[in-house]
């Protein structure tokens, strides 16, 4: 069985097997499950859950730009606490925060 450090993934001690970064991976981006039902269930800290899926979206961004990405849209409520415009050399644009501008704005005005 193959162990990572999380000293690897930002954290100060402990091992993580892959197999529970795997079980992350799966129940947040297939099964479509929030961080907080990740961690009840895997019994994992929500830190964990978000380093793992913050490394996988950094990579994604990543490739993204690679491949001639000229912006990021960062279109689920979720993706922005995991990845923000320092981590991507391209413009990011977080919807959600695209609409809460767009509402102060609305109420302002009305």
């Amino acid at each position: 069985m193959f162990m990572m450090p999380l000293r690897s993934l930002g954290a100060r001690c402990g091992i993580l097997v892959v197999e529970t970064i795997a079980k992350i991976r799966l129940a947040y981006f297939q099964e479509q499950k929030t961080i907080k039902q990740i961690c009840r269930e895997l019994r994992v800290s929500r830190n964990t859950v978000r380093k793992v899926s913050r490394a996988v979206f950094m990579a994604i961004a990543q490739r993204l730009v690679d491949r001639g990405a000229d912006c990021l849209i960062l279109g689920c409520t979720e993706v922005g606490m995991l990845l923000d415009q320092g981590d991507v050399p391209v413009p990011v644009f977080d919807i959600t925060q695209v609409h809460c501008e767009a509402a102060f704005a609305a109420a302002l005005n009305a």
